[in-house]
């Protein structure tokens, strides 16, 4: 048995709960054999807008966003890829980096606009790190 030293490699899993949506989402990335290296998270639009995050989607009512799912996703340190699917169907993708985010809310900037103004979140590293 190795020794325990305050700097051995820890292996850190993050538990999710069976048979939720992320519970479900991870399960067909593992199977797909593309599992993010910093993770892969997928929310509602709704979830979102609930916890604002998310301000508005252009061409759906706030009584449509439970069937639009964002996956945020990253697979390299400070880049995030945001993709929105619609009933299973992908609408669009970016790519977020966290340098533009602090720069755009060090400028005081409240509102940032995604996927060719499609979509509309608050700039708030703080909110956005706590949905993470």
């Amino acid at each position: 048995m190795p020794p325990l030293t305050p700097f051995a490699p820890h292996s850190k899993k993050k538990f999710v709960l069976p048979f939720t949506q992320q519970y479900f989402h991870m399960r067909s990335l593992k199977a797909s054999g593309k599992v993010p290296k910093f993770g892969s998270y997928k929310y509602t639009a709704q979830r979102l807008f609930e916890k604002g995050v998310l301000l508005s989607v252009e061409q759906f009512s706030q009584k449509q966003y439970d069937q639009i799912n964002l996956t945020i996703s990253s697979d390299e340190p400070g880049l995030f890829t945001v993709t929105a699917s619609v009933l299973g169907v992908v609408g669009g993708t970016e790519d977020l980096r966290i340098e533009d985010l602090l720069s755009a809310q060090f400028s005081n900037v409240s509102v940032l606009t995604l996927m060719d103004g499609m979509a509309k979140v608050r700039v708030s590293v703080r909110v956005l790190m706590s949905v993470l």
